[in-house]
């Protein structure tokens, strides 16, 4: 009898085992007939998505010039006469040399300019200028420059007074130097990306030796008669014309090239994205290794989990035989638990008023295996926030007869000792009168839920002086960037402005007022909109720059807020930097080093700033 048993498990466990390699079979036969006619679809989202990345980073970066350009643009609408302004001159001598830009000039509504050199030129007759005098931000074609008679792509700003446009403040940036701002690598510099106009002149190219597109136009490159194309370039023109996207391949160099194009938001320019065919086919391939690789591994596993299960459901049937009261118990335990989810399950003894920490919690704190006294001991031992006690103690207190749950949300110490938010679910056990004597729960983390709804109400509620965020949405927003964002290098700028109660007594609180408006609307041009920017005070901002390249970008920036100020209200500022994770990997750490920075900015006469690492050096 036991002989027929055994064999019946294993004709299951070979019946089994047949199912799985058929199914295996198939899978895999399926998998491999299939994965080509994906390798294109899986190009073409790879190079949209690309595309798409680098198409906003290219419009961050063109933002970044208009940011550059707008206060002083705004500062050149408040002067009587645009070309004979000694002020202004020195700002565009000034933008000049702290930028990308090769020459700044103001012009004024007949087309008459003047440039940071002080040389006059018209530009009546110039696109860029006329739509500029049409209330527009524009970038130029390639132009040849008059003053220099090298190519160049020119920016251009309406410069308003009131509501009329006056005159307009352009910047031009050589071709070579807006290359650099545009040059982007993708597939681990295996791809390519080309900026073209309209008509498929070439703006902008990958700087690489033998690029893939030959001559001085993409449409034209594809008419040559040794070029093999899966798209007719009366397509491409056409695509083009109606701003459509795209995806083809071509060859050159020997190799199959994929290319993804896409319209830019700039002009009639477009974008293309592109990589050797090879390199996608390679990761294809790849998965062919890991898909035999698994089929292998599966197969292999399958056998002995077989016997395990066999063998495991036999000592489980001869362990049913001998339980008890208890076991019947612990089976109720058991399937309450498997009820709740895979966070942190503890058990509690109502009667006797002592709770067991499972070893997952008590990891990393002071928490002790087995706590006695409940609810108030976890309340003493502030284990529970003191904000909170009152509502814990009560939930846990003179619980009803034939409760079923308890639930509550409560801050719990955690292992660093600070608090976290955590939603509390417990299963009461009840005797025969319905009063309970033992719960089953488990702490589910929910910080991350309730701190971003803290912060989501705090973003709404903004510096009404500044329009900045206020001090509260400030910190809320630092200390998630600093929870989220870990891999890269942020910049915490503490700003105050020298001696204002000084300029608020001697010059009146209006005048204030519109420093502090004036202040707050430069540091908006300066900086992305993906930065944090906050008024903590009267006169004192917090700035938080996220993703920064290095310490002279931080240091540039805060040199252009400074110097813009004392020209425009002859108002000095001291500011105090420190960068994370150099100088803190906490709000608190970076918020006291940078106050720090600035104390010693301030100590230095005022009007200048201060790294925190330096003034360490010092020490």
């Amino acid at each position: 009898m036991q002989i027929n048993k055994g064999l019946g498990h294993w004709s299951v466990a070979a019946v089994l085992i047949v199912w799985v390699v058929v199914v295996l079979t198939v899978s895999f036969f399926y998998f491999f007939t299939s994965i080509d006619k994906h390798i294109e679809e899986h190009a073409t989202a790879s190079l949209r998505d690309v595309s798409k990345g680098i198409a906003e980073l290219l419009q961050v970066k063109i933002q970044d010039q208009w940011a550059t350009l707008a206060p002083v643009a705004k500062y050149a609408g408040k002067e009587k006469n645009l070309l004979d302004s000694e002020n202004l001159i020195q700002i565009m001598k000034y933008m000049k040399t702290t930028s990308n830009f090769s020459q700044v000039f103001i012009a004024n509504h007949a087309g008459n300019s003047v440039n940071n050199d002080g040389i006059y030129i018209n530009v009546a007759d110039r696109y860029y200028f006329k739509k500029a005098m049409q209330g527009d931000n524009n970038i130029s074609q390639i132009l040849q420059s008059r003053g220099t008679g090298k190519d160049v792509f020119v920016f251009a700003s309406p410069v308003y007074s009131g509501f009329r446009v006056r005159g307009a403040l352009c910047a031009s940036i050589e071709i070579k130097d807006f290359r650099k701002l545009a040059d982007f690598s993708a597939f681990y510099g295996m791809g390519f990306t080309y900026i073209v106009d309209g008509s498929g002149k070439i703006l902008v190219e990958p700087n690489t030796e033998n690029p893939p597109i030959k001559g001085d136009n993409a449409i034209s490159c594809l008419t040559d008669a040794d070029i093999e194309s899966s798209i007719e370039p009366s397509k491409l023109r056409e695509d083009m014309r109606h701003r459509e996207k795209g995806y083809f391949t071509f060859v050159s160099n020997g190799n199959v090239q994929s290319v993804y194009y896409m319209p830019l938001e700039i002009n009639d320019w477009y974008i293309l994205c592109g990589v050797p065919y090879e390199y996608l086919n390679d990761q294809s391939s790849q998965l062919y290794w890991i898909a035999l690789l698994l089929s292998f591994g599966v197969f292999a596993a399958f056998i002995p989990v077989i016997l395990i299960i066999w063998m495991g459901e036999k000592a489980r049937k001869t362990a049913l035989l001998h339980k008890n009261k208890e076991l019947q118990l612990n089976e109720e335990r058991f399937r309450i638990i498997s009820s709740l989810s895979d966070t942190v399950i503890f058990e509690a003894d109502l009667e006797n008023r002592t709770m067991i920490v499972p070893e997952v919690m008590r990891a990393g704190t002071d928490y002790e295996p087995e706590i006695e006294g409940l609810p108030y001991s976890l309340v003493e031992k502030g284990y529970i926030h003191p904000d909170d006690a009152e509502a814990f103690i009560s939930l846990h207190k003179n619980i009803p007869p034939f409760t079923k749950t308890l639930s509550g949300e409560f801050r719990i110490k955690g292992m660093v000792g600070d608090y976290m938010w955590h939603k509390i679910e417990e299963v009461l056990i009840s005797d025969e009168n319905g009063k309970a004597f033992k719960s089953i729960g488990r702490a589910l983390n929910i910080d991350d839920e309730k701190r971003k709804m803290e912060l989501l109400e705090a973003k709404t509620q903004t510096d009404s002086g500044s329009g900045l965020y206020n001090k509260q949405a400030t910190e809320l927003s630092v200390r998630q960037c600093i929870k989220e964002e870990t891999d890269t290098g942020h910049a915490m700028i503490i700003m105050d402005i020298d001696n204002f109660k000084a300029i608020n007594d001697s010059r009146g609180h209006l005048f204030g007022d519109k420093v502090i408006e004036d202040l707050a609307s430069i540091l908006i041009h300066q900086f992305r909109a993906t930065d944090i920017l906050g008024r903590i005070g009267g006169d004192e901002f917090m700035l938080f720059i996220k993703d920064i390249p290095d310490e002279l970008f931080v240091a540039d920036k805060i040199k252009t807020i400074h110097n813009t100020m004392m020209i425009m209200h002859k108002i000095s500022i001291s500011s105090g930097i420190a960068i994370y994770p150099k100088d803190g990997t906490s709000y608190l750490e970076l918020y006291e080093n940078a106050d720090r920075a600035m104390y010693f900015a301030k100590k230095d006469s005022g009007e200048c700033m201060e790294f925190y690492s330096e003034i360490e050096k010092d020490q």
